[in-house]
């Protein structure tokens, strides 16, 4: 996969392929997974609490079923229970506003020929149309990823990270991917200067 935009070459099938593949997987799991635990035979204790859940690694990382939804940003930031409906309904349009961007800056030749570009596009819009319809359908986002550190001694809950969902690791994977591309790779301007080490002879030649 190339950092650089290559005239010619088109990634446009990996930007659709993230997007839908990822939009399925966020809401096939959301769906799967809630359905299981609501079935209510699966409970973890975490910090001295019982919640609905199914320990993968033991004290450290579990799918669980949140008993309310996520109202706020990723990973819970903004979910504030007196302003969950207006904090909802913003994030609903910026969701909205962000697909709606990403789908038309996908067709531009720098992404369309860019294998990066397409991959972090994709899997940002993805997790955007993930997340929308879930604040859409449900009000707020249905989170179940728990990763946590629990004391094996006393049960002492160490470390606590937001529950997240798919969505949300696409969407910071697809930015991570954007800005590891702006640091590393080159211009487009640089990349013409490499292919072509002394622009003013090349043309003097084909002036001549």
């Amino acid at each position: 996969m190339s950092d650089s935009p290559i005239p010619g070459k088109s990634w446009s099938w990996l930007f659709v392929v993230l997007a839908v593949a990822g939009f399925v997987a966020d809401l096939g799991s959301k769906y799967a997974v809630n359905a299981w635990l609501d079935q209510d035979r699966h409970h973890i204790t975490v910090g001295g609490f019982v919640h609905k859940g199914y320990e993968i690694v033991p004290g450290m990382f579990s799918l669980v079923r949140q008993e309310g939804l996520n109202r706020g940003a990723l990973f819970g930031l903004g979910n504030h229970p007196e302003h969950g409906d207006k904090a909802n309904l913003l994030f609903a349009g910026i969701s909205a506003a962000a697909a709606v961007l990403i789908v038309l800056w996908s067709f531009r030749r720098s992404v369309v020929s860019s294998g990066a570009l397409s991959l972090a596009l994709g899997l940002i819009l993805a997790g955007a149309l993930g997340n929308l319809y879930d604040r859409l359908v449900f009000g707020g986002v249905r989170d179940f990823i728990w990763v946590y550190y629990q004391s094996a001694d006393d049960g002492r809950l160490l470390f606590n990270y937001p529950v997240f969902n798919l969505a949300d690791t696409f969407l910071c994977i697809g930015a991570a991917v954007l800005v590891l591309r702006t640091i590393f790779a080159p211009s487009d301007r640089r990349a013409d200067a490499a292919r072509s080490p002394n622009p003013p002879a090349e043309a003097a030649r084909s002036a001549g």
